[in-house]
C-alpha cells in the first residue's frame, strides 16, 4: 500500500522496523523445545518441531531441512512478536484471539499465509482480531487494501465483506491506509485509495454506496451526492470474485 498523505499515528511496533543486531537474545516465554526460530530482529524463540510440523505441509519441510542445519530455522522475513504470537495460538487445544496493533496483525496473517497454516478456527480468530482491531482505530481502509493485495481466497472474501461492513460514511469517504514504506499510517485521498482496488471491486462498490440523486419538482436531479449507511448491506451484496 503505497500512501503520500501526512502521517496519523505510528502503530507499528519497534519489533517490526528495528534493524538486526549482531547479539541474539532467547525470547523471555518461547524457550523451550528442540528447534530455534530466528526472527529478523535476532530473537531466538525455542518451539516444538513435532508441533510445527504438524501445522502444515511447509512447515514440516522446514523442519526436515532444519535437521541438517544444528535444529535452527531462520525465519529473518518476520519479527520476533509475530513468531511468538504464531506460537501461541499453535501451542494450546483452544487457542484465542492473537492481540496487537494492525500492522502486527497483517504479519501474522501474511506469516500464516506463506507456511500455508490451513487451520479454520485459527484463521477465523485472526480475521476477527484484524476487524476488531480496524474498527477501533477507524482502519478500514487499511483492512481493506490489505485484504485485496495479500491475502487469498476465500479469506479474503471473509475480510473484504467483514471490512465493509464496519465502514462508515466518515471512513469510507476519508481513507487512512498502512504505508509499508514508512511503516506508518497515513491519510490519503479518497479517489487515490479507491484507485488501489481492483477495477471489478470498484464497480461493485460505485454501484452500492453512492446513492442516486432525489428527481427535484421541476424533473431535475439535486447536486447533492448521497451515500448509503447501511453498510451490512453493502458487504452482503459484495462479491471479490465477481
Amino acid at each position: 500500500m503505497i500512501g503520500t498523505g501526512p502521517p496519523v499515528k505510528k502503530s507499528t511496533p519497534e519489533s517490526i522496523s528495528s534493524p538486526k543486531s549482531d547479539e541474539k537474545n532467547v525470547h523471555p516465554f518461547h524457550r523451550y523445545g528442540d528447534i530455534q526460530l530466528i526472527s529478523k530482529d535476532n530473537m531466538i524463540l525455542m518451539a516444538d518441531s513435532r508441533r510445527l510440523s504438524d501445522v502444515s505441509w511447509h512447515m514440516g519441510y522446514e523442519v526436515g531441512k532444519a535437521l541438517s542445519n544444528g535444529m535452527q530455522i531462520e525465519m529473518d522475513g518476520w519479527s520476533s512478536e509475530t513468531i511468538s504470537l504464531f506460537l501461541d495460538l499453535i501451542n494450546v487445544s483452544k487457542p484465542s484471539e492473537p492481540t496487537a496493533e494492525l500492522p502486527v496483525l497483517f504479519e501474522l496473517a501474511t506469516f500464516c499465509q506463506d507456511n500455508e497454516l490451513d487451520n479454520e478456527e485459527i484463521n477465523e480468530l485472526l480475521r476477527e482480531s484484524m476487524v476488531k482491531a480496524a474498527r477501533i482505530d477507524n482502519r478500514q481502509w487499511s483492512l481493506l487494501l490489505f485484504t485485496n493485495e495479500v491475502i487469498r481466497a476465500p479469506l479474503e472474501w471473509q475480510l473484504a465483506k467483514s471490512a465493509l461492513r464496519i465502514m462508515t460514511k466518515e471512513t469510507f469517504l476519508h481513507p487512512i491506509i498502512f504505508d509499508t514504506k514508512k511503516k506508518e499510517f497515513v491519510r490519503l485521498g479518497f479517489w487515490r485509495a479507491f484507485d488501489e482496488l481492483p477495477k471489478r471491486w470498484q464497480r461493485q462498490l460505485i454501484r452500492s454506496t453512492f446513492l442516486v440523486p432525489d428527481e427535484q419538482a421541476d424533473g431535475t436531479m439535486m447536486n447533492d451526492v448521497r451515500m448509503t449507511t447501511d453498510w451490512e448491506k453493502v458487504a452482503d451484496q459484495f462479491d471479490p470474485a465477481e
